[in-house]
């Protein structure tokens, strides 16, 4: 019987059961590992969000600090710059005010003094008590007196005014202005300078003295024998 000769080279190679199949494919396949991995990562981007928010937040906040810091500072500087020049000015007005007003309280002893004693004289006249033959003279003596006075009066006022110093006058700061400036006479209340206090007491006082004086006289030129 002839000697069957076999080559296993040449015979087919069995073929390969589903036990084999599946042993040779991926471990984990990428679908699963996406699954696996995606919510952590969505986790880690939800994180990342809020720390990027948080810190948004903060960056806002302290560029509204500065942004304030910066206001304060310009104020600060806008402030203080205004204060020294206010300042500045007003301490040589007000020590130039402090000065003039010694010197307008000291004339106005003086005036004041005077004009008390003018106005005694003023009252030392009494023409009911002149006899006739002494009338005319003591009648000329007493005018002439009597304009003297006037002068002096005048001369007095004049150096008041001349002065230009006035009570609620307010040049020692730019808010310091008359409340009654610019109104009308009759608006402004009572007077508020001295000159006008004597010039409204003479208005007062000028009728009722040459009424007085008239009477007087008329009495005087009535008693007078025919």
């Amino acid at each position: 019987m002839a000697k069957e000769f076999f080559d296993d080279d040449l015979m087919p190679a069995p073929a390969a059961g589903p036990d084999a199949a599946a042993g040779d494919a991926p471990a984990t396949s990428v679908h699963s590992q996406k699954k696996r991995e995606l919510p952590e990562q969505v986790n880690q981007a939800v994180d990342e969000i809020e720390r990027l928010r948080q810190r948004q937040e903060n960056l806002e906040r302290r560029k509204q600090e500065l942004v304030d810091q910066r206001r304060r500072i310009e104020a600060f500087e806008h402030n203080r710059r205004e204060m020294l020049d206010k300042l500045g000015r007003s301490a040589v007005l007000v020590v130039r005010e402090g000065e003039q007003a010694s010197r307008m309280a000291a004339l106005c002893r003086e005036v004041g003094a005077l004009f008390s004693q003018l106005h005694q004289e003023m009252e030392s006249f009494f023409p009911e008590r002149w006899s006739e033959e002494e009338y005319d003279a003591r009648l000329t003596q007493a005018l002439a007196q009597v304009e003297a006075a006037g002068s002096e009066y005048r001369r007095a006022m004049d150096r008041i005014n001349a002065l230009g110093w006035s009570r609620g006058g307010g040049k020692a700061g730019d808010e310091g202005s008359s409340l009654g400036e610019g109104l009308p006479r009759e608006r402004r209340g009572p007077p508020a300078t001295f000159t006008e206090w004597l010039v409204a007491g003479l208005a007062f006082t000028l009728p009722v003295i040459l009424v007085l004086g008239a009477l007087a006289l008329l009495v005087v030129l009535l008693g007078k024998p025919v």
